[in-house]
């Protein structure tokens, strides 16, 4: 049951002090495109374009982050005029567009640049291994990744999301993570209420919610 899997992973990360304290300080995600926000596969058309299926979750979830003075970037490998309107429909400024990234160390490094932050207060999500290389490059940086990313890159992360890329949303608990602990969250209260809630479980597929005061 994926409530009760993905309520878990957010008690279970929220128990993680360095880790929370960690995210109170981010104010910068960069996030990869393609098996990031997609579910990795790419659909040509007769002239060789790439479309791409995206969550509206994740969407959502951005642009209650933007909203919440938290930058967002897209940072991908590839290129793509799909990409580019994603990032524009969910207000990421052009100058933190970039596609075809060979190196996202140094891509990483220069957008750091134009916005001011400090790897402390940046989070890159990503599931391949030119994500994972900014971890390894600068150890300040938080990475996070899907639960469906490289499974050797995965002990590298600060934090693997509980659900897979593109229809799974991944990124939308990452970002529901920062914004609650920082308090900044449109559904705090909500989520507060959650994770006060016990369960017990029925039967194969039936649970009981009360209070757990």
């Amino acid at each position: 049951m994926s409530y009760i899997t993905h309520l878990n992973w957010f008690k279970s990360t929220l128990s993680n002090k360095a880790l929370v304290e960690r995210l109170k300080n981010i104010s910068f995600v960069i996030t990869d495109v393609d098996g990031s926000l997609t579910d990795g596969t790419v659909h040509f058309d007769a002239d060789g374009e790439g479309d791409r299926m995206y969550s509206p979750q994740d969407g959502y979830a951005i642009r209650l982050a933007i909203e919440s003075n938290i930058q967002v970037a897209f940072l991908s490998g590839n290129a793509g005029a799909s990409i580019v309107s994603r990032a524009r429909k969910l207000r990421i400024p052009d100058e933190l567009i970039v596609l075809g990234a060979k190196d996202k160390r140094v891509s990483v490094q220069k957008l750091q640049s134009i916005t001011g932050f400090t790897s402390k207060q940046t989070l890159v999500f990503g599931d391949d291994c030119l994500d994972a290389a900014v971890k390894e490059a600068d150890s300040d940086i938080f990475f996070a990744m899907p639960s469906n990313g490289i499974f050797y890159l995965q002990p590298i992360a600060d934090c693997v999301s509980p659900a897979n890329a593109g229809a799974g949303s991944a990124l939308r608990h990452i970002l529901d993570l920062i914004l609650y602990v920082q308090g900044k969250h449109i559904a705090q209260h909500l989520i507060q209420k959650a994770l006060e809630t016990s369960y017990e479980k029925k039967g194969t597929d039936s649970y009981s919610f009360a209070s757990a005061a």
